[in-house]
């Protein structure tokens, strides 16, 4: 399709999971600026639809669920000249791909189950994502079907004014507003996967070693309602400023990370926000969900562990992450921070 007759473009990603959403924004940047003078529109899950507001690479945002898409577009009206329909690699679309036919001109999609549904999309792209392929790469394959570069392959994140002065003044009244050096926390992953989750007794560790060495250091934990007395927990065996924002929402988490100096994490979907900056980052790995799949890219302060391959052989997925000692995370941090090796 000439790029130039492209006026009205449609995305669709459906994903109640943080990380999967923040996934595709280097896609929406991409299809954005080589589509320059078209109006997009992007549908995604109503969970995660907060990430995308406030994106210069989307005119139009709304929400979609694959039940709820079987009953719209019966109008028989083609209103988009092109659709991308995207899903992660775990995730079937036929229902949202259906949609698309019935509101598009011309299609493009990862190959959905139906063989009927093949036959209604002009560019099938089969899900290759594999242990050698980053999950950016994997969307992309959208683009890649015509003949697209992609334009970026960095997660973006945009906090507004008001979002950016607000987190600004929760800091200023909070525990953490003399400290001189800032830093976030995320150790816990999903709940269905807890053995990505880096053990307490380390990271209480690793933040006492760094009250040792660093002075005016406070700390701050991102994380769900559940997590909220964990790090409640955490809090009281060190002695340092300490921030437990577990009951924020996620854009609040976007807006606050804009003033963090330096990001602990485990492979999540914070870790995922947090990535959206400049940041310095140290972040572990479980071998399930290896860098090679997950990590930032393009990220000018990236640092990562990940666990030792000699030691988890013979070992439970659950005891993995306790091979990460939190002497090497904080070797790391250090380095970060001043570019020196112990």
């Amino acid at each position: 399709m000439v790029k130039d007759k492209v006026k009205n473009i449609l995305i669709i990603h459906v994903s109640g999971r943080v990380g999967d959403t923040l996934f595709i924004t280097p896609l929406l940047e991409t299809i954005s600026k080589h589509y320059s003078n078209s109006f997009v529109t992007v549908l995604t899950h109503r969970n995660t639809v907060s990430l995308l507001e406030n994106c210069k690479y989307i005119d139009l945002l709304n929400t979609i669920s694959k039940k709820r898409a079987r009953y719209r577009g019966w109008t028989f009206i083609k209103k988009y000249d092109l659709a991308f329909i995207s899903s992660s690699p775990d995730e079937d679309a036929d229902s949202l791909v259906s949609y698309a036919c019935r509101v598009s001109k011309k299609i493009v999609a990862f190959k959905p189950t139906s063989s009927r549904l093949r036959k209604c999309v002009d560019k099938l792209v089969d899900k290759d994502f594999n242990g050698k392929r980053h999950i950016i790469d994997y969307y992309h394959d959208l683009t890649n079907a015509l003949n697209i570069v992609p334009s970026s392959k960095r997660v973006n994140f945009y906090a507004t004014s008001k979002e950016l002065a607000r987190a600004q003044k929760i800091l200023q009244e909070s525990a953490l507003k003399t400290c001189k050096l800032i830093i976030a926390i995320k150790i816990t992953s999903l709940s269905s996967r807890s053995y990505r989750d880096w053990p307490e007794e380390h990271l209480v560790k690793l933040m006492n070693m760094l009250i040792d060495k660093y002075k005016d250091v406070g700390f701050i934990a991102f994380g769900g309602l559940s997590e909220y007395g964990k790090y409640e927990n955490i809090a009281q065996k060190i002695h340092a400023p300490f921030l437990n924002l577990s009951e924020k929402e996620l854009r609040e988490f976007g807006s606050i990370m804009n003033y963090v100096n330096l990001y602990i994490g485990v492979d999540t979907g914070v870790t995922h926000l947090m990535s959206s900056y400049d940041v310095p980052m140290v972040v572990l790995y479980h071998p399930l969900a290896p860098k090679s799949q997950y990590s930032p890219i393009n990220h000018p302060n990236f640092y990562s562990l990940e666990c030792p391959k000699n030691l988890i052989l013979n070992m439970n997925k659950e005891d993995m992450m306790a091979t990460i000692d939190p002497d090497q995370v904080f070797e790391k941090i250090n380095f970060a921070l001043t570019g020196d090796i112990k």
